[in-house]
């Protein structure tokens, strides 16, 4: 018994010896090979694989090891006695026409990539491997071969699809590709999302998706019951950004098919979150005019609100726009009422009011009916109340603002709303002249959570330190303020007044770029975007060092990306900020946008 204990610990510790040597050894030669010492890789590699024959590493590297030598007739009787061992394996033919052609020995070659696809049985891992080997030679056609003979041996048309999709991109065969992962649909094997997410990984050209376009309106020819070519044209009339096709296609889908607008409101979603709000518009429409029964119909109607409030927002509108919507919005509030399915509509018909169209008392009506009646969750509320704020402010009853920006501050204090509401009763302090105060507050928000807020409060305090201690900068800094207060009252022509009284007054004062800012402001607001974009590109150059210039830069960008839909001038202008202001808020948000609209 004691004699079979030694004999088992002897072996144990030989074989552990033994595999730690080869461990050292594997270790050792691929440090040779990447090192380009092939000779040496090569000596080691022979004596792992004649202890590991079965290793396909081994067989690999050494394999490597000779043709990085040259040595083509080591390799080929090494690979000639794998095959006779293997019994035909299909990827050592390959291996050995890989010599071959390192040898410009074409024939031989081909006769070995055939005896590899001829030796192929029904085994997927080898029909994978061999696939997969041929397209890391670079042998395309073999590759695309060898997926017909597999289909054929295994009597499925559809198996290495992913394989054979690859192929026909590096062939640049989109047609190929196309049919291929049509072919999967059809046959059960990919959803539609995968085949949409295969073209746009493949797809590197927008004649990519005319092709695409083409087949599926042939496939529709044939079969124009077939929902998935229409759903997939649908698709690729969005990549191609043609949202009027889309929408006509969706249209007649949605006829055909007698749907309850589904079909219609994703679209719609989707035009309005890429801007498209005309398009958008008609899409919601669409389901609005299925009739009041329609279980979409309320919903619909509320979408068109919200896309008709975003393109005021984000694009250019004319009084005609802002004078339907205000119909739209009464017509909506007639049939539902006031209550908690409108209440978010309420609030937005109230900037509508006092906003755009000076209608503030109106507003302020709607939104102490939402805050006495409580219509919504406290955090609602808490906005309403910012908003109301806002809208007495506009009114000129600043201590009612005051108490309402109070309020929420309390409530939400380390919450970015509550760090809003702080700023604008700091903001107040500032339009009172009560600069100190103003900020001691704006200096603890300069680091808040919310970039934006952070940034506006540190632009605000620096705009106060830079005036307050020099008395005619604090004269014409309290003039400053006031022409700010009237800007946001939209009281227009008597804030340039004020404004142009500055320089006349103080024509040393140190305001210049504020002012610019400012009336760049006015001209947004009344949708002169060439007059801002002049004032703001005069604040970027001029003023580098001032507290606007990285504000101005992200204003012009947004405007070319908004309001002018100029996507090149918005992205020059989100890479000068990236460039020129690395330091800069807005970097992050302008880095995004860049590749956004770069499209990576």
């Amino acid at each position: 018994m004691r004699k079979a204990l030694l004999l088992l610990l002897f072996l144990t510790t030989s074989l552990g010896i033994s595999y730690a040597q080869r461990n050292n050894n594997e270790a050792l030669a691929r440090q040779y090979y990447n090192n380009t010492e092939y000779d040496k890789a090569e000596d080691l590699f022979e004596k792992l694989l004649q202890d590991n024959p079965d290793n396909n590493s081994y067989y690999d590297y050494l394999i490597k090891s000779y043709l990085n030598q040259k040595k083509y007739s080591d390799a080929e009787k090494m690979v000639r006695k794998f095959i006779k061992r293997s019994n035909n394996y299909s990827k050592y033919h390959i291996d050995l026409g890989n010599i071959y052609d390192l040898q410009n020995q074409k024939e031989k070659a081909n006769k070995s990539y055939n005896d590899a696809i001829k030796y192929l049985v029904p085994d997927i891992g080898m029909a994978m491997e061999v696939c997969n080997t041929f397209i890391e030679y670079n042998l395309l056609d073999f590759a695309l071969q060898t997926v017909k003979h597999s289909r054929k041996i295994f009597n499925n048309p559809t198996i290495l699809s992913v394989e054979a999709s690859k192929i026909y991109s590096l062939q640049n065969n989109k047609k190929g590709l196309i049919e291929e992962q049509l072919s999967m649909f059809e046959a059960n094997e990919f959803d539609q999302s995968q085949i949409q997410q295969v073209f746009q990984d493949y797809f590197n050209d927008p004649n990519d998706y005319n092709l695409l376009k083409l087949i599926l309106l042939e496939k529709l020819q044939k079969e124009p019951d077939q929902i998935f070519y229409s759903d997939m044209l649908i698709w690729t009339f969005i990549q191609q950004e043609n949202y009027d096709a889309a929408l006509l296609q969706s249209i007649a889908i949605d006829k055909r098919l007698n749907e309850n607008g589904t079909r219609l409101l994703n679209l719609g979603k989707y035009a309005m979150n890429n801007l498209q709000y005309d398009v958008a518009n008609k899409a919601f429409q669409e389901v609005i005019n299925k009739g009041f029964s329609n279980n979409l119909y309320f919903t619909a109607r509320k979408l068109k609100l919200n896309n008709q409030n975003e393109k005021i927002i984000n694009s250019t509108y004319t009084k005609s726009d802002l004078d339907n919507l205000k119909l739209e919005y009464q017509s909506y509030f007639k049939e539902l009422g006031e209550n908690a399915e409108t209440f978010e509509s309420m609030k937005d018909y109230a900037q509508l009011l006092a906003l755009y169209l000076n209608e503030a008392n109106e507003a302020i009506i709607i939104l102490e009916r939402i805050i006495e009646n409580r219509l919504g969750i406290s955090s609602f509320i808490a906005a309403c109340k910012l908003d109301l704020g806002d809208y007495y402010l506009i009114r000129g009853d600043i201590w009612d603002a005051a108490l309402l920006y109070g309020q929420v501050d309390k409530a939400y204090k380390d919450e970015p709303i509550g760090q809003l509401a702080k700023f604008k009763n700091a903001k107040l302090s500032y339009y009172a002249a009560e600069f100190s105060w103003a900020k001691a507050q704006l200096d603890i928000l300069k680091s808040g959570t919310s970039n934006l807020i952070a940034n506006d409060a540190l632009n605000l305090s620096l705009l106060i330190s830079d005036n307050e201690y020099i008395d005619t900068n604090l004269y014409s800094l309290k003039l400053y303020a006031q022409a700010d207060l009237l800007v946001f009252q939209h009281k227009y022509n008597e804030a340039i007044i004020k404004l142009d009284s500055i320089n006349i007054l103080f024509p040393n004062n140190d305001l210049e770029d504020d002012i610019l800012f400012t009336k760049s402001t006015i001209d947004l607001q009344k949708q002169d975007f060439t007059a801002a974009i002049v004032k703001l590109n005069k604040i970027a150059d001029n003023y580098k060092d001032g507290i606007w210039a990285d504000d101005a830069i992200f204003k012009i960008a947004e405007l070319y990306q908004y309001k002018l839909a100029n996507q090149d001038l918005a992205m020059q202008f989100y890479k000068k900020l990236i460039d020129e202001f690395p330091g800069s808020l807005y970097v992050v948000e302008a880095r995004k946008r860049f590749r956004l609209l770069r499209g990576s």
